[in-house]
């Protein structure tokens, strides 16, 4: 799943919280796709539970890999 971080009412970070807090979508690869850079916004991220975190402009290739990375890896339990 990607979230942008800037939503126009809800702010990413908590979004994220959120999804990860639901047990039906916990294990769901999470990706971050923002134009913050800050190392501050990427550790907010992961805190948060996001699995990656993409800057702006990002190319097909960058979508791609952090793609096939993501489900490459187990879940960790069955759905």
């Amino acid at each position: 799943m990607f979230v942008d971080l800037s939503l126009p009412k809800l702010n990413g970070f908590k979004v994220i919280q959120r999804l990860k807090g639901c047990r039906r979508l916990s294990q769901t690869p999470i990706v971050i796709i923002s134009s913050r850079d800050g190392v501050l916004d990427r550790l907010k991220g992961r805190l948060a539970g996001a699995d990656d975190y993409l800057t702006k402009p990002f190319t097909t290739q960058q979508i791609s890999a952090v793609m096939q990375a993501r489900l490459a890896q187990p879940t960790g339990g069955a759905r």
